[in-house]
């Protein structure tokens, strides 16, 4: 386990031994057992020569397992004894551990601070018996409580003083609440305009129990610009730049100008963020944007042509309102309204299936929705216990000012378990649903759902699970190049559905050093319709992929294997696919 140094040779390694490694093991493996409670628990080991090298044995004694017999607590006048033991994890029955009574004893102190009892003492006593079992007694000295005299800002020149005092969470007159002091500096350092929040005790001499609380601020900087320029084949030279005054008006809001400005291309996003909204811990952003796209054409260098862009100007405008409300340390709610009003001049003579830019030559889209988020893993890059689930409902009525009128739901799961040593078992459940309604009789291609690939169902391509472009007049797929050309050596287009359903399912496992693996099981597609279910063929895919553990997440190499892919050209047994991130 994590307690032993030594380490066995393996195919990459020779295995780690000295004598003092081995002595250090032993001691550390007593001190593991005797703090859980087998307090007679020895270690021991021994080590023989064989063919191979050395043979280490690690000998252990655990001895008896020793349980609480009795708990007693004394001293306490402030605070009860019910209230007390519901701090308290050494509780009569079961196993007795000394980390257990050191946290009894970091808990019990908390709760005495948190009521303005700052010079609280707690010692324990255990005694054990010759029946393995042992009695606790906590003793304690609650001391005076504190209260607060006053509470005085200082550091502060562009930031208002109404705006820190909202964030306060303790007033003049009551205890020194020790939580109370750690919510505020929190809640000063979250509105992010200060790099440093200190606060400091200090005696205000008119009670010997009574302090003023001297609230250092440090701001942080006011203005943030960021820029660059860059050259591209298609625009020649673009510029971007960005400002933001991250304490607009002194008020702790941030506004946010960004731009990015080319021959061809001109960006231009305009953002408010607001960390409290009507006087509620809401978190608000509110932006508004501008994108305009002249028609690219293909470049011709001798014989090669570069991969055409998009051969029709579009112009888009978006808006969103998103408000967050947080319900715990890991479960978020998030409400937002979103506009977006897209125009493409797309020429009569395209050539290129409008549908494999997956847009609409007039598309307007006024929609109202709501997310749950709840995240318990442990690293979101690398996770290897824990869970995520997030579930999100989105509706585009006529009467917010939406052209198509629909209604989307999604949601996905993950679940991670460590399995046995560095084994970890991963899966993922995804399933949505888009449907039109009122006078709308289908979804954009824009809003539909789309499958297939790295991410998702490694046994296919790229996005190429479910429905396909047709001709509608012979009914056969229809093929293009990379550049959306008609071309028989190419590949299907994507239509998406409304209907989405996928499962995975990995094994992740150490190689050696930085390398892992995966055994994955893939299955699902994409639907026409959700209730078109049961006559669906779903996409099967067994694989395994290797992993190069890096500080931003794995570099991975994946192997799928579809043992029924559609007849269709672009689809293959054997699918391969390289990327960044684990795939859920």
């Amino acid at each position: 386990g994590s307690a032993v140094a030594a380490r066995e040779a393996g195919v990459f390694d020779r295995g780690r031994f000295t004598v003092g490694t081995a002595d250090e093991d032993t001691r550390r493996i007593r001190f593991r057992y005797q703090q859980e409670g087998f307090l007679d628990a020895e270690a021991g080991y021994r080590v023989e020569p064989g063919p191979r090298g050395l043979t280490l044995t690690y000998r252990i004694q655990e001895g008896p397992l020793y349980r609480v017999r009795g708990l007693e607590i004394l001293g306490n006048r402030a605070i009860g004894d019910q209230e007390l033991l519901a701090e308290i994890q050494s509780q009569p029955g079961t196993p007795f551990s000394a980390l257990r009574v050191a946290q009894d004893r970091a808990d019990v102190i908390a709760t005495y601070e948190n009521l303005g009892f700052r010079q609280v003492d707690f010692h324990s006593e255990v005694t054990p018996d010759e029946q393995a079992q042992v009695s606790i007694v906590y003793y304690i000295n609650e001391g005076p409580i504190s209260s607060v005299d006053q509470v005085v800002l200082t550091g502060n020149t562009r930031t208002q003083n109404d705006v820190i005092r909202k964030e306060i969470r303790i007033e003049a007159g009551e205890p020194l609440s020790l939580s109370r002091v750690l919510a505020t500096e929190a809640n000063l350092y979250n509105l992010g305009v200060f790099s440093r929040v200190e606060i400091d005790e200090e005696p205000s001499h008119i009670e010997s129990q009574s302090k003023n609380l001297i609230l250092k601020l440090d701001e942080a900087k006011k203005y943030t610009l960021l820029y660059g320029i860059g050259f591209s084949s298609f625009e020649g030279p673009r510029g971007t730049l960005g400002i933001t005054d991250n304490n607009f008006l002194g008020a702790a809001r941030s506004l946010s100008l960004s731009m990015r400005a080319g021959s061809r291309r001109q960006r231009a996003n305009l953002s408010y963020t607001i960390p409290r909204l009507l006087g509620r811990q809401l978190p608000t952003l509110l932006s508004i944007g501008v994108d305009n796209e002249e028609a690219s054409s293909a470049l011709t260098l001798g014989d090669r042509r570069a991969i055409r862009r998009r051969p029709f100007d579009a112009f888009r405008i978006t808006g969103t309102a998103q408000t967050e409300r947080r319900l715990s340390r890991r479960e978020s709610l998030f409400f937002r309204y979103q506009f977006e009003r897209v125009e493409l001049d797309v020429p009569s003579n395209l050539a290129v299936p409008l549908e494999f830019f997956r847009e609409e030559e007039r598309l307007r889209l006024s929609r109202v929705s709501a997310s749950y988020l709840n995240d318990s893993r442990d690293d979101n890059a690398d996770p290897r216990r824990g869970f995520f689930l997030s579930a999100d409902v989105m509706a585009a009525p006529r009467f917010l000012g939406s052209q198509a009128e629909l209604v989307r739901f999604f949601f996905q799961g993950q679940y991670y378990r460590p399995v046995a040593g560095r084994l970890v078992w991963a899966s993922a459940f995804r399933l949505g649903l888009v449907t039109p309604f009122g006078r709308s009789n289908s979804v954009p291609i824009s809003q539909r759902f789309f499958s297939g690939g790295s991410a998702s169902l490694r046994g296919l391509p790229q996005d190429l699970a479910g429905p396909l472009l047709r001709d509608p007049k012979t009914g056969e797929i229809i093929l293009v190049n990379n550049q959306g050309e008609p071309d028989p050596d190419g590949r299907p287009v994507p239509l998406g559905g409304n209907g989405l359903i996928i499962f995975n399912t990995e094994l992740r496992f150490p190689i050696f050093g930085f390398l892992n693996g995966a055994l994955f099981y893939d299955v699902g597609n994409v639907l026409t319709r959700l209730k078109d279910l049961g006559k669906t063929q779903m996409s099967n895919a067994l694989g395994l992929g290797l992993h190069i553990r890096t500080p931003i997440g794995p570099i991975r190499f994946d192997v799928g294997y579809n043992p029924s892919p559609p007849p269709v050209p672009g689809f293959r047994q054997w699918n391969f696919h390289f990327t960044l991130g684990h795939p859920f």
